[in-house]
């Protein structure tokens, strides 16, 4: 039997389309600690998911094709977030970030940022 015959997966190409709201709010502190100045931040949002259509996945295994059926996408849904911004000069700041959504179906995304960014 030929190698590339062992698996003989393929999955057609795919799309989806989401249109959602986001509501909420963030408060944020400058703090100054010797020459740098700090910014803490904390968040929280609502997004509701309007588009609420479950996906075909369209495959075929071994010339057999099949399709499955996803979920509905999770309708309403909270995003938390914390972070700390420290500024290193009037153009250059390190950024951190995490953000949690979270919501009725048992699953969590965690999302972590940290980087440097310049001003032009």
């Amino acid at each position: 039997m030929p190698d590339d015959l062992i698996f003989d997966n393929t999955v057609d190409d795919q799309s989806a389309h989401s249109l959602q709201s986001q509501v909420g709010l963030e408060a944020r502190l400058d703090w100054k600690v010797g020459t740098a100045v700090l910014h803490p931040h904390v968040g929280a949002a609502w997004i509701h998911e309007y588009s609420n259509d479950p996906r075909s996945i369209n495959s075929s295994f071994g010339g057999v094709a099949f399709t499955v059926i996803t979920q509905g996408p999770q309708r309403d849904s909270a995003l938390l977030s914390a972070g700390l911004d420290a500024d290193l000069g009037p153009r250059a700041r390190l950024y951190s970030n995490i953000s949690v959504q979270t919501g009725t179906v048992t699953r969590v995304l965690t999302e972590i940022d940290a980087g440097v960014s310049f001003r032009f």
